[in-house]
């Protein structure tokens, strides 16, 4: 009785090792075949086709399937308005006819909110700016990353704190700055609200790659839209 049990066990044991040796075979072949068919498609592809065209297709792709959708028309048309050329009657106040980069920049110091009055004065109703962060977060409108070329200051604005920059003065290297003498680098708060009650639309230009530009300047018109 034990011997035929033993028997068993061992004619069971033997079985399965075949089972599995099978397996492994089996999964050898299939891996050779994928190997082989592998290989051989790419040695085709590259022996036909050209690197360089190759190289160009993946581009193609990954920027036909990969890149940020286009707006929907109407977002479009909500931010600047319907294309003048497609409209038989045209809505005057809905057109681009001029945008103010950032702001009169040769009339008055740019990206200030006496700028951005004067376009309003003017008749232009779309400006651009430029946000960046000061070192205690505050979103200020400034172009460049260091403070030299408007004041008298050559540090980096982002070493700054805003109760700092306020006593700058960012007209002491304008052409007109007698004119304007005491201008201040102003607030996003505080130009987003002379935007609104002056019904001029903003371009925004966030030179900063922090995303805490974006956290800010979102907060800011939250705040200011709940007003």
């Amino acid at each position: 009785m034990i011997v035929r049990v033993v028997y068993s066990l061992i004619e069971e044991v033997i079985l399965r090792f075949e089972m599995y040796v099978k397996l492994i075979q089996d999964c050898f072949k299939v891996g050779i075949v994928f190997f082989g068919l592998w290989s051989l498609c790419f040695d085709v592809i590259f022996k036909v086709i050209p690197l360089g065209v190759i190289i160009v297709l993946l581009f193609f792709i990954i920027v036909r399937f990969l890149r940020v959708p286009t707006p929907a028309t109407g977002q479009i048309e909500a931010i600047i308005g319907k294309d003048p050329a497609l409209e038989d009657t045209i809505n005057e106040n809905g057109i681009i006819k001029t945008i103010a980069h950032r702001g009169a920049g040769l009339d008055a110091p740019e990206n200030s909110l006496i700028a951005f009055k004067m376009c309003n004065d003017k008749g232009v109703n779309f400006i651009e700016f430029d946000i960046t962060l000061t070192k205690d977060n505050v979103p200020v409108l400034f172009h460049d990353n260091t403070l030299e070329r408007m004041t008298d200051c050559s540090d980096l604005i982002s070493n700054k704190t805003y109760d700092e920059l306020k006593q700058l003065d960012i007209s002491v290297k304008h052409s007109f700055k007698d004119r304007y003498k005491g201008t201040t680098i102003p607030t996003l708060d505080e130009t987003v609200k002379q935007l609104l009650d002056s019904e001029q639309n903003m371009f925004i230009d966030i030179k900063d790659n922090n995303m805490q530009v974006c956290i800010r300047s979102k907060q800011c018109f939250i705040l200011i839209l709940k007003c």
